[in-house]
């Protein structure tokens, strides 16, 4: 809510996180109860203060629904969504009410039957007398008329709900105001079009037309490609913008919000030539062209819902485009100021303006360390004691949620910033314990713990114990030392300034590693911890933990906590994949360790895959994708390598060209080339008179976008099958060279190998961007005269 800034109110107040809650405007009865959940962010604002208690406002007039709107935590609420869930107490209630309906009116009209079909019958017999007459049907309420048509469509009953309609429409009945489009709104015709087009027999107007998306959205076959009916129903909206009626900016955003579930999607199987298969990068492309086309061509201002769905697709993908979602940010910010009636009218939407803000920082945290303190500047404009400035207001009750802290994790892991990571652990951990003791929402999470872990990983401590030894001391001295100084990093300290300092060490990150751990395996003895409850025990969660042993232990004892850890739970592809990788670097004295164990683990890696390709393995839990695949392969080359033992590294790369053949590359199912900048087909009409039926039945004119944000170059393509280029095989290629530069052909074979891969891949993109270069001819064959020249493909 948007109300004058004012000093009475206490920061603690002004930086409360309901922000679905409706902020009253009186003296602050807060502060005794202490509602501020991240009191850590307190070091992001401008000029950090100390909350100074207010006066505490002991007038009765509260009620207890304000009372629990204030205390209303922003992480119990949900994403927002286009239409409210209905839960299914509600649903029970609507049949309740309908069928007490029924009840009355067949005490009212005196007939044996309590079904809708008999008082609708009897009300057609009723008004077959009245031919002619305007007929107002007084014996028959508004809303009963509603609940009448709905237990019709409850059944499925299309029928006798038109016959209904029929009724009201025939004799110019009282309707409830906006019966229709509660009636459209029904899960019936919202899940066949069909049926939707028949019940929408009016004349078509804007505000019908959301409906009509939704439910084309959700008429499609299972079998059919999820980007093939997005696209359909996208057909649709810009069939309706030929006409001369767009649809309502709710309609795009339903559409752009299918393109972004459908983005989270990712090809798992190894095997990228499914026909149901779903490019994530052109659904992201799709969002943004959408949104462009949008606004040229019907809403040229965007609400803050849209804007939060496009700032979200810019976090999407592998390629995130931070630039694009701070300068959307930024024109938020400026139509705030200005007063933007879009924006603020007929209310603010905070939910959507808080999810501008985390699609924002996630975008920042996932670009790297270049546009991190992007990040984190736009957490402190969350928590600012004055809020968020618009033409003259403030937006208070605005804050971080669970998705701001996770995208915070995200940056902090990626520029190895431990004592950024270990704060938002620990605050998230404080919100957790105190607001969430009947675990309404899950806070403490699988993502939030794998970047934690990543973060330990990311690190580098700067103080080494080996820079501080004497060397010139006896070394029965300096073992003693050293055992006693790693005996007092084992002692718990008690001194609570010491507890916020950042390990400096690698056995202080270990340590606190193994302590994170153990309070996610807690679930499995008889005094599970409770902040982590929510924390499943998985593989994603040991690939992370097991990270920060590849990155801080030695060889030997990550060997050993791989054993341990590898009890607890099945292996995913990573499992495999980074243990080859720490091998691979292993240091000169632990090669023939590295070796042995890396055989040991490609046994298990080839008895694993073929679980996979049997189905015997869950592919989403597996994660066995074509990089993943990939990867593994390089990796134990890249260790054979390593420990000098070419032949089998040979071997093992002749094994993968003949599995994965470069040309295969070239084979698989390449996907059509976007559709070029098209132009209106036929002219627009003002006339919005037009059934529904028949606007189905219209070809679908050549439309497309008008205008486009991005480019065929900028899509990547999905289903690229597993290969190896140069920089995988590098050292391969180094040891060949530098050891055994008599072995021409093998090096040869090598360098074909790689330059074979890249030239399918160069081949298959342009393919994919239409750039088909003619064939080349051969020359003719010396002997043979006359005659034209052969050429193939």
């Amino acid at each position: 809510m948007i109300i004058r800034a004012t000093r009475s109110l206490c920061i603690s107040c002004r930086i409360r996180f309901d922000h679905t809650s409706t902020f009253i405007k009186t003296s602050c009865i807060a502060c005794p109860r202490h509602p501020v959940r991240w009191s850590g962010f307190t070091a992001l604002q401008r000029g950090s203060t100390i909350p100074m208690q207010a006066a505490q406002d002991e007038s009765p007039h509260y009620s207890e629904r304000q009372l629990k709107s204030i205390y209303n935590d922003l992480f119990s609420s949900l994403p927002s969504t286009a239409h409210p869930t209905s839960t299914p107490d509600d649903s029970i209630q609507m049949r309740d009410d309908s069928s007490r309906t029924l009840r009355t009116l067949q005490e009212r009209f005196g007939i044996k039957d309590t079904s809708y079909r008999a008082i609708i019958d009897h009300m057609q017999e009723a008004t077959e007398f009245t031919l002619g007459t305007d007929l107002q049907l007084g014996l028959v309420l508004d809303t009963e008329w509603e609940n009448i048509i709905e237990s019709a469509l409850d059944t499925g009953d299309l029928d006798y709900a038109l016959k209904g309609l029929d009724i009201l429409n025939d004799h110019h009945a009282g309707q409830v105001e906006n019966l229709d489009l509660r009636l459209l709104g029904h899960p019936y015709p919202m899940q066949d079009v069909s049926v939707f087009s028949q019940i929408m027999g009016y004349p078509i107007t804007p505000d019908r037309l959301s409906y009509l998306i939704d439910s084309h959205l959700n008429s499609h076959p299972h079998e059919q490609p999820l980007m093939a009916a997005i696209k359909s129903t996208q057909d649709l909206i810009h069939k309706l913008e030929v006409q001369g009626i767009p649809p309502t900016q709710k309609a795009y955003a339903s559409v752009m919000r299918a393109y972004l579930d459908v983005s989270r999607d990712s090809n798992l199987l190894s095997e990228p030539t499914s026909a149901l298969q779903t490019n994530p990068s052109a659904a992201i492309a799709a969002i943004h062209d959408l949104f462009t086309h949008m606004r040229y061509i019907a809403h040229p201002n965007p609400s803050l819902e849209t804007y939060s769905l496009v700032i979200a697709a810019c976090a999407r993908g592998r390629q995130v485009n931070p630039l694009r979602a701070l300068e959307l940010l930024q024109e938020i910010k400026q139509g705030l100021m200005s007063g933007r009636t879009e924006l603020i009218q007929p209310q603010l939407d905070v939910k959507s303006l808080v999810a501008c803000y985390n699609g924002a920082i996630r975008a920042c945290a996932r670009a790297g360390a270049r546009f991190a303190g992007d990040a984190f500047r736009l957490a402190k404009e969350l928590v600012q004691p004055d809020g968020i400035p618009i033409a003259g207001a403030t937006i208070d009750g605005v804050g971080p949620d669970r998705n701001t802290m996770t995208a915070l994790m995200h940056s902090a892991k990626r520029i190895g910033d431990l004592a950024r990571a270990r704060w938002i652990l620990t605050e998230v951990m404080r919100a957790q314990s105190r607001q969430f003791e009947n675990n309404s929402e899950v806070i403490l999470d699988e993502e939030i713990m794998v970047c934690a872990f990543q973060a330990y990983s990311a690190f580098r401590p700067a103080f080494r114990r080996g820079m501080t030894r004497n060397q010139t001391e006896e070394l029965e001295d300096t073992t003693t030392r050293s055992n006693v100084e790693d005996m007092q990093d084992l002692v718990p300290t008690e001194t609570p300034a010491q507890a916020y300092t950042i390990p400096q060490s690698t056995s202080e990150v270990l340590r606190e590693a193994d302590i994170l751990l153990c309070r996610i395996l807690s679930k499995l003895t008889e005094s599970p911890d409770r902040l982590f409850s929510h924390v499943p025990i998985s593989a994603r969660i040991m690939n992370a933990y097991l990270g920060v042993y590849y990155s801080h232990e030695s060889l030997e004892r990550t060997l050993a906590k791989f054993e341990e850890c590898h009890q607890h739970v099945e292996p995913n592809a990573y499992t495999f994949v980074n243990l080859l990788e720490r091998l691979s670097r292993a240091d000169e004295p632990d090669r023939p360790l590295a070796l042995a164990y890396a055989k040991k683990t490609w046994i298990n890696w080839q008895n694993w895959m073929r679980g996979v390709y049997d189905d015997q393995v869950d592919p989403v839990l597996a994660e066995a994708t074509p990089r993943a695949i990939e990867r593994a392969w390089a990796a134990i080359i890249r260790v054979h390598s390593l420990c000098d033992n070419v032949e089998t590294a040979l071997e093992l790369l002749r094994e993968f060209v003949t599995k994965y053949p470069p040309a295969s590359l070239n084979d698989q199912n390449i996907p059509s080339s976007p559709t070029q900048r098209s132009r209106l087909e036929y002219p627009t009409t003002a006339n919005s008179e037009k059934s529904l039926t028949s606007l189905l039945a219209t070809p679908t004119p050549r439309v497309g976008l008008l205008v486009r944000f991005t480019t065929p170059e900028q899509i990547t393509e999905p289903g690229i099958g597993p290969h190896l280029l140069f920089s995988d095989l590098t050292l391969l290629h180094q040891r060949l060279v530098s050891r055994h530069s008599h072995r021409k052909a093998d090096i040869a074979f090598v360098t074909w190998a790689c330059k074979s891969y890249e030239l399918q891949l160069k081949r298959r993109r342009e393919r994919a961007l239409g750039v088909v270069k003619p064939p080349r001819s051969k020359a003719p064959r010396k002997g043979i005269s006359g005659g034209p020249i052969p050429s193939h493909p």
